[in-house]
């Protein structure tokens, strides 16, 4: 499957190197990016089975203390507590769930420690969907259409380096069900990795795929920024053959053109680049060969 990833800057670099800088989640455009509903649902009867699991919860123990009134003593919440029927149990349960849930802070941690992406587009996606959704990728991923586009053949069967998977669009955000029964942390990542794959609807021109990898698996490099300090990035290596496709955007540069090019003729001499122009009614773009 092809997958198109559009590029700002540092292309020559990416070829040259045969190695693709990963990004954080926490540097995402969207503010919605890997959130989630938690919704807590239990029956009285699963209730009770969690009582011991609810004893430890100290979420669980101050919303029966605010609802029954403040108690003298932890012995006097216990005594509570154990009285309580599974009805009350479940019905305090979702309010625990909602006391518990992530800040958008702490997630953005969590999600940053270890993991690292690259997004790519589904042109397959993007011409059955809209074709005037590339006007959009073009201007919004790739300096305003002065950038590159890479086509990348990813292999089948490639396990432990990355994983692949495409993003799916829907209305409202993922819900996931907590349980009492599973320990909070498994739930929390579980939570987690089904939002990382979700999107609302509004990105749906893009088609988006994403490739998830872990940081030990990349190259890590200290990256001098223009008036910033230099920052650490990571980078993870691909083979020169999975590069199927080069694109320069309407108004890439000529001599970003001519660098681009003369490095395709040693180090991917398969590859073909190409310069998009404006179709000459449409709102859309033709491609033509550069040489």
């Amino acid at each position: 499957m092809l997958l198109h990833r559009y590029f700002s800057s540092h292309v020559f670099e990416t070829l040259k190197e045969a190695r693709l800088r990963t990004s954080r989640i926490s540097s995402f455009n969207d503010s919605f990016e890997w959130s989630y509903v938690s919704v807590g649902k239990i029956t009285p009867e699963e209730a009770k089975e969690s009582l011991l699991y609810l004893l430890r919860n100290p979420t669980f123990r101050r919303c029966i203390n605010q609802k029954l009134g403040n108690l003298a003593s932890d012995e006097q919440i216990r005594k509570v507590l154990s009285d309580l029927k599974g009805e009350d149990l479940a019905e305090i349960w979702p309010d625990i769930v909602k006391r518990t849930e992530l800040s958008l802070e702490r997630g953005r941690q969590i999600r940053d420690k270890e993991a690292r992406v690259i997004c790519f587009s589904d042109p397959e996606w993007v011409e059955r969907l809209k074709k005037q959704g590339e006007i959009l990728l073009w201007s919004h991923y790739a300096n305003k259409n002065a950038g590159i586009r890479i086509g990348f053949e990813f292999p089948d069967g490639i396990k432990g380096l990355f994983e692949i998977t495409p993003i799916t669009y829907q209305e409202n955000r993922p819900e996931v069900v907590f349980s009492p029964s599973l320990e909070a942390d498994e739930q929390t990542l579980e939570a987690i990795k089904k939002a990382s794959s979700v999107k609302s609807k509004a990105w749906e021109y893009e088609g988006e795929f994403r490739l998830f990898t872990r940081i030990d698996l990349c190259e890590r490099r200290e990256v001098k920024k223009c008036h910033a300090p230099a920052v650490e990035e990571h980078f993870l290596r691909f083979k020169r053959e999975w590069v199927k496709s080069v694109d320069f955007g309407v108004f890439c540069p000529d001599t970003e053109i001519q660098l681009v090019d003369d490095l395709l003729k040693t180090d991917y001499p398969n590859v073909i680049p190409r310069k998009a122009e404006m179709h000459k009614t449409e709102y859309a773009f033709e491609y033509k060969q550069v040489r």
